[in-house]
């Protein structure tokens, strides 16, 4: 019975990420994350010792000499902790649909006494604020997967045209012998990622390796992104 009513459950999820409620309902979820799942922001600070973080430095690293980095979906920041660990002047920007998880971010970083770094709330498909090329690298690190097909290529476009020089992401990505661009399974978006951003970003250059996330779907899906042009 269990079984049966997860499935049902997220058939019902499927069909309304797939329509007009698809981005509300995953904006209204996150923005009120703080409310259902307490004290979720003030543990993902703690996260930074997970092997993916380490490898999305590395793939941050490989664009260097850096100047900023932007990460879409920031939550309170674990990841911009570990860049700032490997790049002491770089100026970091995040941003986050939660309100919770940025404040928890922007008390982090005053509490070490960073004024290099902006954190701000915004939606990851309006980059509003945020001019073309303005940052070296936009990464996101479990964001996309939560983007509807609906919304995707606005979402991939915004980084992209924030961007001067290329894309890390640590993310879901199915692969084109699947037969399909999107796909849902277990309550999350798998994107053809590759195809998606070619379409907005044709000469952009990618390269894919296994992510270090692993897991469940992670060791189906999982993988680290680089694209640069």
């Amino acid at each position: 019975m269990r079984v049966l009513l997860s499935r049902w459950v997220r058939h019902v999820q499927k069909q309304l990420e797939k329509g007009a409620l698809g981005p509300h309902l995953t904006e209204l979820l996150w923005r009120n994350r703080h409310l259902y799942n307490r004290n979720w922001a003030e543990k993902y600070l703690f996260t930074t010792d997970q092997p993916h973080r380490i490898q999305i430095v590395e793939a941050v690293a490989a664009f260097d000499p850096l100047e900023s980095v932007l990460e879409v979906g920031c939550a309170s920041g674990a990841n911009l902790i570990c860049l700032r660990s490997r790049f002491p002047h770089l100026r970091l920007l995040g941003i986050d649909i939660n309100p919770q998880a940025i404040k928890l971010g922007k008390r982090h970083f005053s509490q070490q006494g960073d004024s290099n770094v902006t954190l701000m709330i915004k939606k990851a498909d309006l980059l509003i604020g945020i001019p073309d090329e303005s940052v070296d690298v936009v990464i996101a690190d479990a964001v996309l997967m939560f983007i509807p097909p609906k919304n995707i290529k606005k979402v991939l476009s915004e980084m992209i045209r924030a961007a001067r020089r290329g894309l890390v992401l640590n993310e879901y990505h199915l692969h084109k012998g699947w037969g399909q661009q999107s796909y849902f399974k277990g309550g999350r978006w798998i994107h053809d990622l590759f195809s998606l951003i070619k379409e907005v970003k044709p000469d952009a250059k990618i390269y894919i390796h296994a992510s270090a996330f692993t897991g469940g779907e992670w060791d189906t899906f999982g993988r680290l992104i680089q694209v640069s042009w």
